[in-house]
């Protein structure tokens, strides 16, 4: 306990889970309290249950102060000084995208394979059923009849998920390069590693609930190719879905818009959409009194020995993908940062669980 109160890994403090298989019997979602095991009644009530889960309303309608906010406009300068262009030679080395069983294939073979990767890649389309999905679930607490306490995993074909996989290695890379994604945002900088400790903060998130529009905002605020919009579009615009179950796979549902659990580009969608928020907190709290800052002992003793003693950081959050730390010398002020980001994350379908936040 004491090694994770440090920062230390917290993973000795919990019990490795068990496999846990597919419910056999699930409770109604109607509230009734009733319980259905006869197959059909189950698989008809998962397939119900995902298709109101992946359900998408319209965007919200509402200001969106933080796609104009400075620290954005910067960032929008550079990304257009050094524009995002992907690989001049859009056939990606065999060692960098396919799994085994494609790398093992003939030089014969592989090239359709890649003519198919790159038709996908250059005109953004996936043809015929390519983006047929499959929804796997797994549990992650409470009781296994209730489906609300199950995740879906979506599992697609390959050749519907490496343009995306390829499209996000390049961009990934580059928005290192260019500092796009705030430093304290963890998730995706070289040589930091974020401990245990942040999975213990819990939100109303996860990628299901994460409206694409928030990166579609974040590509267009950052001044990044539309074309990145459009190959993402048509990767997740009227996808089929069938839901695995313990008594067969369900008929399909179709999903649209759904940031998918397990998809190649949910992780840097999500952070690309935080990062909005976070570089708006970033410019709110710079002007704030109560925000944190850290220097050095010398330099608050107005006793510099070292350049780093004229230097300050202002810290205000701290992100691990949809994870976060919220930093303020007051109670006033923590609530203040809250609130303008709750309105930020409210517009792409984001909610704090409160109730588990401290």
């Amino acid at each position: 306990m004491i090694a994770a109160l440090h920062g230390g890994s917290t993973k000795k403090l919990a019990a490795t889970a068990n496999f846990i298989s597919l419910p056999q019997s699930i409770s109604a979602g109607n509230g009734s309290g009733n319980m259905l095991s006869e197959p059909n009644a189950v698989m008809e009530e998962t397939r119900d249950y995902f298709s109101k889960l992946y359900g998408r309303l319209p965007p919200v309608t509402t200001p969106k102060p933080w796609l104009t906010t400075p620290s954005i406009l910067w960032v929008k300068e550079r990304v257009l000084a050094d524009p995002f262009v992907g690989n001049q030679k859009p056939s990606p080395g065999p060692d960098q995208w396919e799994k085994w069983c494609i790398k093992a294939l003939s030089d014969f073979a592989l090239a359709l394979v890649l003519d198919l990767h790159n038709y996908s890649v250059m005109h953004s389309r996936f043809p015929g059923d390519l983006k047929d999905m499959w929804i796997t679930m797994f549990h992650k607490r409470g009781l296994l009849t209730d489906l609300t306490n199950w995740r879906g995993l979506f599992l697609s074909n390959f050749l519907a998920n490496s343009p995306i996989s390829w499209l996000m290695t390049r961009l990934t890379a580059y928005s290192l390069r260019l500092r796009i994604v705030p430093e304290t945002q963890v998730a995706v900088q070289k040589g930091v590693q974020s401990r245990d400790l942040m999975s213990f903060l819990v939100g109303m998130k996860g990628f299901d609930y994460l409206a694409p529009e928030g990166f579609y905002d974040a590509v267009r605020a950052y001044g990044l190719p539309q074309s990145i919009i459009d190959l993402d579009l048509a990767s997740q615009t009227g996808t089929e879905c069938r839901i695995r179950t313990f008594y067969g796979p369900t008929s399909p549902i179709v999903v649209s818009g759904v940031t998918k659990q397990g998809g190649p580009a949910s992780p840097l969608k999500a952070i690309y959409t935080t990062s909005l928020g976070h570089r708006y907190l970033d410019d709110i709290a710079a002007q704030h009194v109560d925000s944190l800052v850290i220097t050095t002992a010398n330099a608050l003793s107005a006793d510099p020995h070292l350049p780093n003693d004229s230097s300050q950081v202002v810290v205000t959050m701290v992100e691990a993908t949809d994870d976060s730390f919220i930093f303020a010398k007051s109670l006033h002020a923590a609530q203040s940062f809250c609130l303008h980001m709750e309105h930020f994350q409210f517009a792409y379908g984001w909610l704090t669980q409160w109730r588990k936040t401290f």
